[in-house]
Order: C-alpha cells, then structure tokens, then sequence
C-alpha cells in the first residue's frame, strides 16, 4: 500500500463514420478530446511517493486501461491525486473503461464535495486552490505552480487539446508522455503544498454525559476496566463507535 498516487491523463478524440454520430457532434460542438463519449484516452500517467513516475501509453485503449488499474491494484493507494481530477480526468476513466468493458479496480471517490472529508480516497488540487467554488475552478496547472513557488521546466510545454491530438496523428508518442510526466510531477508537488494545510481543524463535539453513564455502564457488565476521567477525554463519535462495538458483543 502506498500514500498517495498522482493520476493524469491525455486523450485525443475519435473518428466516427457513422452519419447520425456525426452530425450529432456537428450540433452540439464538443469540444474535440474532452469528451469521453467521442474520445479516447491515449496516456495514463502515475506516480507514487519516491518513485520515478510510470506512463502507460497504448494505441489500444482497452490494454491500456486494464494496465492501469492492475498497476493501481498492485499499489493500493490510500489517496488519488489529481489535477482536475474531479471534473476530468476520474470520471473520463470511468466512463472510457465501462465502454471497454474494463472493470474498474478501486471505487475512486468522484464527489468533489466531499473531497476535505477524511474518508475520502481522491484529493483534486484545481478544486483545493478553486476554494471549492466552480468561479475559480479554472486555474492552469503552470499558473498554480508558479502562484504557489514551486518551478516549472523550462521546457515545459503546454499542450492544449489539439496539441495532443496533432501529435497523436504524427505519432510522437515520447512528446505526448514527457508531457504526462511533467504534469503528474508538478501535480505531486502542489499536492505535498496543500496537504497538511488543505484540511480544516475540526472541533470534535465532546462526549456527552449520557454516553459517559451508558459506556460506563455497559462496561461494568461486560466486566472492562475503564477509568472515567479518561473516558471524559473522548468525542461524541469516539463514544458511539465504541458503545456499537461493545453493544454487539453484549447481543
């Protein structure tokens, strides 16, 4: 198991020669490779704490997604990192590996809102920086590095939609993938920024005097020693946890 991994993505869109597809996408004007219903994903890029980041590319999207989430499997992260990840990145895998028919390998937390909740296993920067607020959801990931102090490569290029998608079609898979990797490097060092000061202290609400008497009482029917004075030490939810273990023992 590890702490974290950083995830990112590059997609180009899909060619479709069926007419009614077609004029579909005629009329709603996606944009070309944002789309998970009319694109495909051509590089997944991770990296784990202390490790040199790993980027899967593959012409067939299908072994490239089942590549992914072996090595996802293997590595048991407790936390996904990502840049955008919420609005992009997770639910574009998502979506791609059901219409692979590629079962998903760990159940990616895809609430943003419920990111700053400890539980949960996905930690987006763009929506930690945006204040969880769409208005300033749109920060580039070189403008977050740069406003943060962390240094961007010089020979860092940003590659738009249809920069991947041109170099997809000359195939300069090593351009698409040092890109990847510069991305997921840069995301790493935003998210060791934020981590520890992204969460809210939060005031546990204290035990209260009827948990107090009930866990003192349960306990001296199951025959435990406990001392009040370090029970009063508890949170409300500390009590209620231990009154459900210790009530099931009693059933």
């Amino acid at each position: 198991m590890v702490d974290y991994m950083v995830v990112d993505i590059e997609t180009v869109p899909m060619v479709f020669n069926n007419r009614k597809v077609v004029d579909y996408l005629i009329r709603k004007r996606f944009t070309p490779g944002l789309h998970p219903a009319f694109s495909k994903i051509v590089a997944i890029g991770t990296k784990t704490p202390d490790a040199p980041p790993i980027v899967f590319v593959d012409t067939d999207e299908k072994q490239l997604l089942e590549r992914f989430w072996t090595h996802l499997r293997d590595k048991e992260p407790r936390r996904i990192v990502t840049y955008n990840g919420y609005r992009f990145d997770i639910p574009f895998i998502m979506i791609r590996s059901y219409i692979n028919g590629v079962r998903p390998q760990l159940d990616i937390d895809r609430n943003r809102w419920n990111m700053l909740n400890e539980e949960s296993n996905h930690f987006d920067c763009l929506w930690a920086l945006a204040g969880m607020n769409d208005e300033f959801a749109n920060i580039s990931l070189e403008v977050a590095c740069l406003i943060l102090g962390i240094e961007v490569p010089s020979d860092y290029d940003i590659l738009t939609g249809k920069d991947v998608e041109r170099a997809y079609k000359r195939n300069d898979i090593e351009g698409i993938k040092r890109h990847c990797e510069y991305d997921i490097m840069l995301t790493e060092q935003l998210y060791l920024k934020l981590k520890d000061i992204a969460y809210p202290v939060r005031r546990h609400k204290p035990i209260s005097q009827k948990q107090l008497d009930y866990i003192l009482e349960l306990a001296r029917q199951q025959g435990i020693e406990l001392i009040p004075d370090d029970i009063k030490g508890w949170s409300s939810q500390q009590a209620s946890k231990w009154i459900d273990q210790h009530k099931q023992q009693k059933g």
